[in-house]
């Protein structure tokens, strides 16, 4: 008999069976999907001397089980950096390269009216962090691709403009960690470059549609938007025509 032993993620062995050895027609399918294994490493690859950006292998190895365990296909929805890091390769836009990472987290978060508190997700058979206006984010969530490691996973994604608005009210509400929230305004401010280049109806559009606690959030923060803006003039300009 053939069998195909590999690694799907570090650390973790696999042990697929081909067929029977005088099977000809199994082994050529499966060394087809080796042959595209390797591929997809050598064009990940590829893409990172490009400046796309391409998360980890620990990354990759939390991102790959979620995918085989169909988790995804249910509703799970990619939210934070990872999600910035996936909106910028989509459309092809540059920004500075993140950090490397310092071990992994992972939050499960879900719609909540207060922050922080703890939700049963029965589903999952586990508990996640309440996020206000999180459902909002969520809402419409569409089909994206993470690359991480030597793997391109099919995810799903938030809406970038929605993960505009939601970023910027999520600085407001980090009082005790400045760093974090700064992260979430340049985030926000990047992809509301990329979003005005693009399409700048979108920018304004959407924001008439975003719950009000979140329209106020993304206009008490104009003074800090203004200073990073300044090489993009036309999305300051769709910041200003808010008001």
């Amino acid at each position: 008999y053939w069998y195909r032993v590999y690694y799907p993620i570090p650390g973790k062995q696999a042990e697929d069976f081909v067929g029977a050895a005088g099977d000809d027609q199994a082994q050529k399918a499966m060394q087809d999907r080796i042959a595209y294994a390797a591929w997809t490493v050598a064009q990940v690859k590829n893409l990172r001397k490009l400046n796309y950006q391409v998360a980890d292998k620990g990354v990759a190895s939390v991102l790959v089980e979620l995918h085989n365990r169909k988790l995804f296909e249910a509703g799970l929805v990619v939210v934070g950096t990872l999600a910035y890091m996936c909106w910028l390769n989509e459309y092809g836009a540059m920004a500075t390269k993140l950090p490397g990472r310092e071990g992994l987290r992972v939050d499960l978060l879900a719609p909540g009216a207060m922050l922080g508190d703890t939700i049963q997700v029965p589903e999952l058979e586990w508990h996640a962090q309440a996020i206000p206006h999180y459902g909002y984010m969520l809402d419409d969530s569409q089909k994206g691709a993470m690359l991480a490691g030597g793997h391109c996973i099919p995810i799903m994604l938030p809406r970038m403009e929605r993960m505009i608005w939601h970023k910027l009210y999520a600085s407001t509400q980090r009082t005790g960690a400045p760093d974090k929230a700064e992260k979430d305004i340049v985030q926000a401010v990047t992809l509301a470059a990329v979003l005005v280049d693009q399409d700048g109806a979108s920018l304004t559009d959407s924001f008439r549609d975003a719950p009000t606690a979140l329209r106020s959030a993304a206009l008490s923060r104009l003074s800090r938007i203004t200073p990073l803006l300044g090489a993009h003039p036309e999305t300051l300009d769709a910041f200003r025509s808010l008001y």
